[in-house]
C-alpha cells in the first residue's frame, strides 16, 4: 500500500497484529485483598490471563494474573 507521501506501508504486518487483540476494555472490582491474592468480581477473564488493576490517581497500574475462581469472583 502507498501512502500521499509515496511511503509504502506494510499493511499485512499491522493487520496479523490487530487480529490478536482484543480492542474492548473489560472493567471488575476488587471485593478483598488477603496477603497478595487479590479477589474481584469479575471481569470475564481465564486462567494465566494478566490483567491490569488500576489503584487510586497517581499510582501505577498492576499487573495480575488470573490464577482461580471462587464463588463467581476472579
Amino acid at each position: 500500500m502507498k501512502a500521499s507521501n509515496g511511503l509504502t506501508l506494510n499493511a499485512e504486518k499491522y493487520t496479523e497484529y490487530l487480529q490478536h487483540i482484543d480492542p474492548v476494555r473489560v472493567n471488575g472490582k476488587v471485593t478483598q485483598v488477603i496477603g497478595l491474592t487479590v479477589e474481584s468480581e469479575g471481569p470475564d477473564a481465564s486462567i494465566g490471563e494478566v490483567c491490569h488493576i488500576y489503584p487510586s490517581k497517581g499510582h501505577e497500574p498492576l499487573m495480575a494474573e488470573v490464577v482461580g475462581f471462587r464463588d463467581n469472583r476472579v
